[in-house]
């Protein structure tokens, strides 16, 4: 719900969620509500310019995607078009099963902010994100 202070809307920050199981998106978007942020939900990374284009794009201060989306090429490669888009130092979360030396690696080269190992909770979810999403 946004707020109004003094006759004018407060603007949440938003977050971009990309992942393709609706519990999993819904879980993390109910973890970014806590900490404040409103989430702007993907199936797939593809989707991502499609809803970042226009004015409300300003907002955003980051987005968390599973780790899936950065191990095909195309994917990979869909994260480098949404930085040259205006998100040049967009911070980048990913969801994955385990952070293994080779995911490691592979986030590092493409300048992702952090990873989440699954299971994580709302709580968790929160914090990292108000740590990462200044």
């Amino acid at each position: 719900m946004d707020k109004t202070i003094a006759g004018s809307r407060e603007i949440k920050r938003k977050v971009i969620v990309v992942e393709k199981s609706k519990m999993i998106r819904d879980m993390i978007s109910e973890g970014l509500k806590v900490a404040g942020y409103e989430p702007v939900k993907c199936v797939a990374i593809t989707d991502v310019l499609e809803k970042v284009a226009g004015e409300e794009s300003r907002h955003i201060v980051g987005m968390i995607s599973e780790a899936d989306n950065i191990e095909a090429p195309f994917e990979s490669e869909s994260i480098e078009k949404i930085r040259e888009n205006g998100f040049e130092s967009l911070p980048v979360l990913l969801t994955a099963a385990e952070a293994g030396r080779d995911l490691v690696v592979k986030v590092s080269n493409l300048g992702i902010s952090g990873i989440l190992v699954k299971p994580f909770s709302g709580k968790q979810i929160s914090d990292k994100a108000k740590s990462v999403f200044r």
